[in-house]
Formats: C-alpha cells, sequence, structure tokens
C-alpha cells in the first residue's frame, strides 16, 4: 500500500516567510494513482506551540476571551503560545504565556499529550497540552503588543464543561479539555447536566 501514497518532488517553496511563527509553503507531490503532478499549499510553523487547561486552587477553570484575525471574532480559548527563545522549554514557555496573558501563576504544570496536529490536511504544526493546577493570580495580565485579549474568565469545571465546552469553537481548546479531564481522572459525563 505504501506505493500507493503520493511522493513528495523537491523541496517545499516558501510562499510567506515565518512572522509570528506562521508561515505558508508549497510542496509538490506526484500522484500515484494518475502519474500527475499536484500542487498543495501548508501553512507552517517553526516551533511547537503549547497551551494549557489550568485550575485555580478552587477548581476553576482559567480561559480567555481573545480576538483571533482569521475569524475576525474574539473568540473564548485557553492560554497558549509558542517559546519565545531557542532556550526556553516548552514548559517554561507555558509557564510564561499563562502568566503573561492571564496573571495566574501554577503551582503544578504537567505535560498530557505532545505532538497534537492542528489539522493535518494543511497545517505542518503541532502543539502540546498541559495541565496547570493550584493557580493563583499573582499579577494583572500583560499580552504581548500582537494580542488582543479583552476578558480574562474564571469559570466553575461544572460550569465549563456544561455551558461553555459546547459553546466553543476553538478546537485546540476543546481537545485541551477532553484530554485533561482524562489526565485527571474527572468523567466527562459527571459535569454534563
Amino acid at each position: 500500500m505504501k506505493n500507493q501514497l503520493p511522493q513528495k518532488i523537491g523541496e517545499p517553496k516558501i510562499l510567506i516567510p515565518t512572522r509570528y511563527n506562521k508561515g505558508a509553503q508549497e510542496q509538490l507531490f506526484r500522484n500515484p494513482k494518475t502519474g500527475e503532478t499536484e500542487s498543495y499549499l501548508f501553512f507552517t510553523t517553526e516551533k511547537v506551540s503549547v497551551i494549557v487547561f489550568a485550575l485555580t486552587e478552587k477548581n476553576e477553570v482559567i480561559a480567555i476571551d481573545q480576538y483571533r484575525h482569521a475569524a475576525d471574532e474574539i473568540i473564548r480559548e485557553f492560554p497558549g503560545g509558542t517559546p519565545k527563545s531557542k532556550n526556553q522549554s516548552l514548559e517554561e514557555a507555558i509557564r510564561e504565556e499563562l502568566l503573561e496573558e492571564t496573571g495566574y501563576e501554577a503551582d503544578t504544570m504537567e505535560l498530557v499529550r505532545e505532538g497534537m496536529l492542528f489539522e493535518p490536511s494543511t497545517i505542518k504544526a503541532t502543539y502540546n497540552v498541559y495541565v496547570a493546577q493550584n493557580c493563583k493570580k499573582i499579577a494583572k495580565p500583560n499580552p504581548e503588543e500582537n494580542e488582543y485579549i479583552t476578558a480574562v474568565s474564571i469559570i466553575p469545571l461544572q460550569d465549563w464543561v456544561s455551558t461553555e465546552l459546547p459553546r466553543l469553537k476553538d478546537s485546540k481548546s476543546i481537545v485541551a479539555t477532553v484530554l485533561a479531564l482524562t489526565f485527571l481522572q474527572i468523567p466527562l459525563q459527571e459535569h454534563v447536566e
């Protein structure tokens, strides 16, 4: 069956150089069924992204409302980002993003899953999901110049699962919720009314 898979032809052509960890490339492939050369467009990143399902000391979910350019609207999601330097670890990056975007600091931060794909047909990018527990508010949010966070919300876990989760548009926050609840051994059904 492997010989039935498309074959890459050459190296990708950079269409849009990377900025804010996002770029675009064109890659040619040979279709094994027709023998024809086909062009595919991929959105790319240079760094692994990180996202955190963060809980306060009272088991409340910490979420942000952030303007997203492609959606042209404010989206409820979890804090996240990428390392700011090659020397910064992914855990250091997610701790920094949580603090910058929400003003909260985590007592514990655990990796739940790595290598998650945003959308594997057109996006060559991965993200890792973390769970932060016993988060405490220690500062005011201080987002970066290209982040437009309009609100930080603290939502009881039951309300997050029963009310917010069904309304979420951000797929990575939905995935992070399911992975985090599984990791924490909290049955999802317990919180759905």
